[in-house]
């Protein structure tokens, strides 16, 4: 019986041993056989980020930040329309896609002290559009109220409300589902997942939502323990962010859009009621935007769920051409 158990053990332990050699190995190969877009930039603490500048040379400046768990490629079908139009940054926060992990904590200061290093480092002399999606839309409202030397207009993409927690929470919680996580294992449990080999074996439920040509980018480059960390880490600090946010005021305009297609959150648990309770608060939230200024201007967008640069690019490229044609 025991050498039985022991054969077991060893049999399981060599699985265990040749399914993380194998996800390691079949990430490195994507690594050397795809070089980074754009350019690695190092910042004053060794902090290295990924960083594409493209586009118009001269021409007025618009700087993307990246929601929650997405990559400077989530905005691909915008910004490769406005080439022509504008010089087009796009990069990757600390620990996300081609950068390296982060060096500072995840608050949300460090986080928009970087991406000033960063512009700093990309020669960027002159106030830029800033564009925000979900929770990249709280970094560049923080990013403009300290540094509104450098920001001209806001661009809030489904920008996640500060509000949206304190009416929320309890219905998350209602359904047992985590609201800072919904639905999503820890930082460690993902990442055994992933040197195991299982987010591979299973992506088709993991990446739920993630179209199929950014998956490889997605499983070889975004997942990465630097990744679920700097994500999870981040998200600690939400409520922190919340409070920071309110009676926020700006003197610029802001333009805001709203997804319409409903969100599906009975896939993570929540019963009908819930998730239209949850998608009303939203709503409620991205109307009370328009407060933040007295140029604000709102826009729902058609045939959009959050992720609305990758559902509608279309019309987020016809607006920001808009925003761009009444600046000359």
């Amino acid at each position: 019986m025991f050498h039985f158990i022991k054969i077991t053990l060893i049999f399981g332990s060599i699985i265990m041993v040749l399914a993380f050699s194998g996800e390691f190995l079949l990430q490195q190969r994507y690594m050397w056989t795809h070089e980074a877009p754009g350019d690695e930039i190092e910042l004053q603490d060794g902090t290295v980020l990924h960083a594409n500048k493209e586009g118009l040379p001269d021409g007025p400046i618009i700087v993307f930040e990246n929601g929650s768990g997405m990559t400077s490629s989530s905005w691909d079908k915008v910004t490769r329309k406005l080439h022509d139009d504008a010089t087009v940054i796009t990069y990757d926060r600390a620990g996300y896609g081609w950068s390296g992990a982060a060096k500072a904590k995840r608050t949300p200061e460090n986080i928009v002290n970087e991406l000033n290093e960063l512009l700093i480092r990309l020669d960027v002399d002159r106030p830029v559009i800033l564009v925000g999606h979900s929770l990249g839309g709280m970094y560049a409202r923080l990013f403009a109220e300290k540094y509104p030397e450098r920001v001209e207009q806001l661009v809030l993409i489904d920008a996640r409300p500060e509000t949206f927690s304190q009416q929320t929470d309890a219905i998350f919680k209602s359904a047992d589902v985590n609201p800072l996580r919904t639905g999503s294992p820890s930082k460690e449990v993902l990442s055994l997942m992933k040197a195991s080999g299982l987010v591979r074996l299973m992506q088709d439920k993991v990446l739920t939502g993630i179209p199929e040509e950014y998956r490889p980018e997605v499983l070889n480059v975004d997942y990465r323990k630097k990744f679920f960390y700097a994500k999870e880490e981040e998200l600690d600090y939400l409520y922190e962010m919340n409070e920071s946010l309110n009676s926020q005021k700006f003197d610029i305009p802001v333009h805001i859009f709203a997804h319409t297609e409903k969100s599906k959150l009975q896939e993570i648990g929540l019963s009908a009621e819930q998730e239209l309770m949850i998608e009303q608060a939203w709503q409620q939230g991205q109307e009370k935007l328009k407060e933040l200024s007295s140029q604000s201007v709102f826009r729902l967008v058609p045939k959009a769920g959050h992720i609305i640069q990758q559902d509608n690019p279309k019309f987020l490229v016809r607006e920001l051409q808009a925003i761009l044609m009444e600046k000359q």
